[in-house]
C-alpha cells in the first residue's frame, strides 16, 4: 500500500473484510482512479486481475 495514500488502505480494508460473495461499494476522487505514482497502477490491476471488482 501506498505510504500516505489513505485511498487505497481504505480499498484493501474493505476488500479483507467482505464476506465471499459479498459486494461494496466505493466512491473516491477522480484522481485516486487513475493516479501511477507510489504503486497505485500496481494494485489496481491485482484487483482486477483478482477478480475482485465489476
Amino acid at each position: 500500500m501506498p505510504a500516505g495514500n489513505a485511498n487505497y488502505a481504505w480499498i484493501e480494508h474493505m476488500i479483507y473484510h467482505l464476506a465471499p460473495n459479498g459486494k461494496i461499494g466505493l466512491v473516491l476522487a477522480n484522481g485516486a482512479l487513475s493516479t501511477q505514482t507510489s504503486g497505485e497502477g500496481e494494485i489496481r490491476r491485482k484487483i482486477i486481475e483478482a477478480d475482485l471488482i465489476d
